[in-house]
């Protein structure tokens, strides 16, 4: 469903998410139930690992996000010297800590499941643009899982143009190529004909698609180079050391990887201030 109105466009989706959700859903059920199943297997490893989790969620209360880690990091201590006293198993105890959690998840889930809504996947004014969007190469598999949480927003000061190939759309937002995802080809005629009437001139700068695309492709070659030294040494690991039999040949190696990453990543920035 889209709406047009005045000088802005927007385009929404009837229970978008809806089978992702349930995904959700499915996998925190049964590891809530792994969590559950906790108190049975061992119930003094499930009440420790349960009196943890209230004491982190009780003092993350009380100081907020700030001392989160701290927090848990002394919990998993006290939680230690716990087991300690009281003959527990550790292995089962920070299983139940991994497990438990999940528990608090299960309602929020089955409300966004049970009650599906209207979800706007694109929308654009003279202030600001938001869509769908993956910007990084991890970002696509959280996508398929919660794709809802990857509406990302951009001011619209900063596009420099957009381009239409088929039924796709891309937009260069400084430095950045952003192409917006679940739009179908009706709703990209729909933005070109929004763009034709409100942004005619960010249709024709096509040279800052060119420049971003060449930014684009310099960093997966340079994220290429940077990483092959461990694809080189574990090639001489394995075929020249034995596969990791000949202990100092692989630890020179693992070394000698390590720096190699680091010496390239310092080059090449330099090299990217330098020509800026």
């Amino acid at each position: 469903m889209m709406r047009k109105k005045r000088a802005c466009i927007s385009i929404n989706r009837q229970n978008f998410g809806h089978t992702n959700t349930m995904v959700s859903l499915i996998s925190v059920s049964m590891l809530s139930m792994v969590g559950i199943a906790s108190f049975f297997i061992d119930w003094k490893s499930g009440l420790c690992a349960a009196a943890g989790i209230a004491a982190v969620y009780f003092f993350q209360k009380l100081s907020g996000y700030r001392f989160l880690f701290p927090i848990i990091g002394v919990m998993l201590v006290s939680v230690y010297f716990l087991t300690q006293l009281l003959n527990i198993e550790l292995v089962l105890v920070i299983a139940s800590l991994l497990f438990q959690p999940f528990i608090f998840f299960v309602k929020p889930c089955y409300e966004e499941y049970k009650n599906p809504s209207d979800f706007e996947i694109f929308y654009w004014d003279k202030r600001k643009i938001k869509c769908l969007v993956t910007l990084e190469d991890s970002d696509y598999k959280g996508y398929m899982l919660n794709p809802r949480s990857y509406v990302k927003e951009f001011p619209s000061a900063r596009i420099k143009t957009v381009t239409f190939t088929g039924n796709t759309m891309t937009i260069a937002v400084d430095n950045l190529l952003i192409r917006p995802k679940e739009l179908s080809s009706d709703d990209v005629l729909l933005i070109r004909g929004y763009m034709d009437e409100d942004f005619p001139d960010l249709l024709q700068n096509t040279e800052a698609v060119r420049e971003n695309i060449r930014i684009e492709n310099r960093f997966y070659w340079h994220k290429l180079i940077i990483f092959s030294p461990v694809f080189i040494g574990g090639m001489i690991i394995y075929f020249f050391a034995d596969n990791g039999r000949n202990k100092p040949l692989t630890y020179t190696c693992l070394l000698l990887m390590i720096i190699s990453c680091f010496l390239i990543y310092y080059i090449l920035r330099k090299k990217i201030k330098n020509n800026n």
